[in-house]
């Protein structure tokens, strides 16, 4: 689930997330448009985002992960 559905299931605006998370409403713009990767963004401001939304960073991350095989001795 990427950030734009999460806002819409949770019926919170641009605007409103921005102010909950302490992010500006530019970077939270630029997140939404995938303008900006999640993967690039800090831990501090991944740890907002996923506060605010009231879900791990993990799961907000889960769609920007690839997968890897376990390595092997």
């Amino acid at each position: 689930m990427n950030i734009n559905e999460i806002l819409k299931e949770k019926q919170l605006s641009k605007y409103r997330f921005a102010k909950l998370s302490g992010i500006s409403q530019t970077t939270i713009n630029d997140i939404c448009s995938g303008k900006v990767n999640l993967k690039n963004c800090t831990g501090e401001t991944l740890y907002k985002l996923a506060g605010s939304l009231d879900i791990s960073v993990e799961s907000l991350l889960r769609e920007h992960m690839e997968y890897r095989p376990a390595c092997r001795k």
